[in-house]
């Protein structure tokens, strides 16, 4: 069913998916391979562009998925992970990938991010029933192969970074279209 929540999840979706993928076209050097956190850092623009696209995408999708809460079986796990995931986000903008203690910082939320969307979409898969659960498995089993793809062959981070993440966030819009 199409609710506001929805809608505000498929912007949230296309906002974040055009914006980190300008800034990754924009910025990569295949020369150079970077994460999309260390491009943000490339210039002062860039980081806030970075940071402002983090932010008002992850407060539309906290928007969407705590006001949906009710339609999911096992909400509470869903407000769990979406917690990680979320405040993960938030924090992942405001400690840039700069040398020092930001660096482990952002290292651990960035982690802390990764986890909490893989642990949202297994919550979903485990919500739901017949294909739609099925879906969300092979969401989740996607996201896991970009984690070890991304470790795997490094100078390709960042396409395996971008990967993951627009994974999640369809995989989040099909939850919401489902629940």
């Amino acid at each position: 069913m199409i609710t506001w929540q929805l809608q505000l999840a498929l912007f949230s979706s296309a906002l974040s998916a055009v914006s980190l993928l300008y800034l990754s076209f924009k910025l990569h050097d295949k020369n150079h391979p970077k994460t999309l956190s260390e491009i943000a850092i490339t210039n002062r623009t860039s980081l806030w562009y970075f940071r402002i696209v983090l932010w008002v995408s992850g407060l539309l999708f906290a928007a969407s998925i705590y006001t949906s809460l009710p339609r999911f079986e096992y909400s509470l796990f869903v407000f769990m992970a979406a917690n990680f995931a979320i405040v993960g986000t938030m924090l992942l903008a405001v400690f840039p990938s700069r040398e020092g203690w930001n660096l482990a910082i952002h290292n651990a939320t960035a982690h802390v991010m990764a986890f909490g969307m893989a642990m949202l979409v297994l919550v979903f898969a485990v919500d739901g029933s017949g294909a739609y659960a099925y879906v969300e498995y092979a969401f989740v089993t996607l996201m896991l192969l970009c984690t070890f793809l991304a470790i795997r062959y490094r100078s390709y981070f960042i396409h395996f970074e971008i990967l993951f993440v627009l994974i999640a966030h369809t995989a989040i819009v099909t939850a919401l279209y489902f629940a």
